[in-house]
């Protein structure tokens, strides 16, 4: 039992300093209206920020007065 217990300990240790190493990295993308944070890449994030400009153009034209 001990010895289980302590290949387990070893295993999540490892596990840890795994995850610990593979974290992502993360890209701030920015407009004149919205900021974007992705683990992406810079050019998905760009395409993000290009889909809110333009969903926020038709909004604008729709409901200019709001």
């Amino acid at each position: 039992m001990l010895k289980k217990l302590g290949w387990l300990s070893v295993l999540c240790i490892c596990a840890q300093a795994l995850a610990r190493d593979a974290s992502p990295s993360w890209v701030e993308v920015r407009s004149a209206h919205f900021t974007v944070l992705t683990d992406s890449s810079e050019k998905r994030g760009r395409q993000l920020l290009d889909q809110f400009e333009r969903m926020r153009w038709v909004f604008q034209t729709l409901f200019p007065s709001s």
